[in-house]
């Protein structure tokens, strides 16, 4: 039977969309269920996007069913479903549609929430004309890349399933991923490099050590998901900065779900800062609730960091990076797998 929208107020606007589209235009769903600031957006937008509006979660749902949407303007306000929960519900259903929340209920918690289920950008009423402009502007150059960025993860996905080796796959992302943060690549290379040595020491098993290699390349992929400048203003408000890092490994986990990976890769990617003592994140996991894998990439990414950080600065020398591995085990890292890592080192 055929749904009725007209309680959505859908049918007008996506005529009116129809005769108005420029197929050049990124194409925006305002979702605010107040129509004055739903008039004062598409008042902004008109010019530079196509645009679609309603005013409550279901309606937003099934347009997105039956019409493209590059990015959805979110109120986390709304009657019914709310906006967390909408925001959850359009990340899973359409992976590739970015949504920017624009409220005047902010907080660290609702933006830190926002940034976990898959937020791109956090935009506090009232606001600024430019900022909105820029934060859409900026979260749908976002998409473009994440959309390439898939499709080279889909290599890995390939080559796992024909059984064949990943490293190719990883020169092709790698050459990707170096135009935006060349240190990054250098770290998880560093990063495999250490694991393949501990896998051997460890005797892995020959899909354990394809997994972990994968992981270890793969595990920080979540830093290109999040972008704290798209956050803004509540970043400057609260002075949290560190706390928007820490969500790497979350969207990390999230952007491989839709691929055809062992689920240990994803598990690595979400749980190499966990700590052996419980203290890490993002799940507090502790001793051997941490994934074995995860472990195992954990300890070579933390000793990376301290022997090799972004600056001099950050870095240690290599025997004070040895002895803070070596006093932590059983701490922060899996006492077994500190023994055996720190034999290999010179």
């Amino acid at each position: 039977m055929p749904v009725d929208t007209s309680q959505f107020n859908v049918p007008n606007e996506r005529r009116q969309a129809t005769r108005e589209a420029d197929s050049s235009r990124p194409t925006i769903l305002i979702v605010e269920d107040e129509a004055g600031p739903r008039e004062a957006l598409k008042l902004i937008l008109r010019p530079f996007y196509n645009l679609h509006s309603v005013d409550s979660a279901e309606a937003a749902l099934h347009l997105l069913k039956e019409q493209a949407v590059d990015l959805v303007t979110l109120d986390l306000k709304l009657p019914g479903k709310q906006g967390a929960e909408l925001l959850q519900d359009i990340k899973r259903e359409h992976e590739h549609v970015e949504v920017v929340v624009i409220t005047g209920y902010g907080s660290l918690k609702s933006a830190m929430d926002g940034l976990r289920y898959g937020a791109s950008g956090y935009l506090l009423k009232p606001f600024n004309v430019t900022e909105l402009i820029a934060i859409i502007n900026q979260s749908l150059e976002k998409k473009r890349r994440l959309e390439v960025l898939r499709d080279s993860l889909r290599q890995f996905e390939n080559a796992w399933r024909m059984r064949q080796d990943t490293s190719s796959a990883w020169k092709t992302l790698s050459a990707l991923l170096e135009a935006k943060d060349p240190e990054l690549v250098r770290h998880s290379n560093r990063v495999h490099g250490y694991v393949t040595r501990l896998a051997d020491r460890l005797s892995l098993t020959p899909e354990e050590r394809e997994l972990v290699r994968i992981g270890a390349w793969l595990h920080d992929i979540g830093k290109f998901g999040v972008e704290e400048r798209l956050f803004s203003s509540i970043i400057r408000q609260a002075d949290r900065e560190d706390e928007f890092a820490k969500f790497h490994s979350e969207v990390g986990a999230r952007m491989v779900q839709s691929l055809a990976l062992p689920p240990a890769v994803g598990e690595i990617i979400r749980h190499h800062h966990e700590r052996y003592d419980g203290s890490g994140y993002p799940d507090g996991l502790k001793g051997d609730e941490i994934p074995y894998l995860a472990r195992l990439v954990g300890l070579a990414n933390a000793f990376d960091e301290l022997s090799a950080g972004r600056s001099q600065n950050d870095q240690l020398p290599l025997e004070a990076a040895k002895e803070y591995v070596r006093r932590q085990a059983g701490i922060l890292f899996d006492p077994s797998m500190v023994k055996q890592f720190l034999k290999d080192l010179r």
